[in-house]
């Protein structure tokens, strides 16, 4: 790694390659989506534009834009820096992650609860009393504004149905 004035906060890459990686991942969903409405229903009223209509247009835009992202940074001069700021963010990413493996076990509620409470501890809240308030009202929130208010049934999780049932 080189570092940018002697100094370690920087690192230096020679053209912006992560970029093109990520424009690429975006590109292939895109192509992905647009190959998955092929199979859609299509219908024949004069006023109804299809359910597949709405998806291919998102996905025919997702990956036009992404194919002028990778054209445009492979093009253009390299930005050189990366901020060291890109570490928390990947694991901001991970935590969401996480937190979508952990739903169907245990449940949409816990999982939020618990993503929040290391969400929060990791981006530097250290009073422990608010992060669990902070938490335990953003989850009531959720809950009744989906499961009370709009009759959304946010996934419980197989360990929470063994326990309830």
């Amino acid at each position: 790694m080189n570092t940018v004035n002697g100094s370690s906060d920087k690192l230096v890459y020679t053209r912006d390659w992560y970029l093109v990686g990520i424009y690429l991942f975006f590109f292939i969903l895109g192509l992905f989506f647009v190959y998955q409405t092929v199979d859609f229903p299509s219908f024949r009223a004069p006023d109804d534009v299809g359910a597949a209509r709405f998806p291919l247009i998102f996905a025919s835009i997702l990956s036009l834009l992404s194919l002028i992202g990778i054209v445009y940074t492979i093009v253009k001069k390299s930005s050189a820096t990366i901020p060291k700021g890109m570490r928390k963010a990947a694991i901001g990413i991970n935590l969401n992650v996480a937190t979508l493996i952990l739903i169907p076990y245990i449940g949409f509620y816990l999982a939020c609860l618990l993503f929040s409470c290391l969400l929060m501890h990791y981006l530097g809240i250290t009073n422990k009393f608010r992060i669990i308030m902070v938490a335990t009202g953003q989850t009531i929130a959720i809950y009744f504004v989906f499961q009370l208010f709009l009759k959304v049934p946010l996934p419980v999780g197989i360990l929470i149905e063994k326990l309830i049932y």
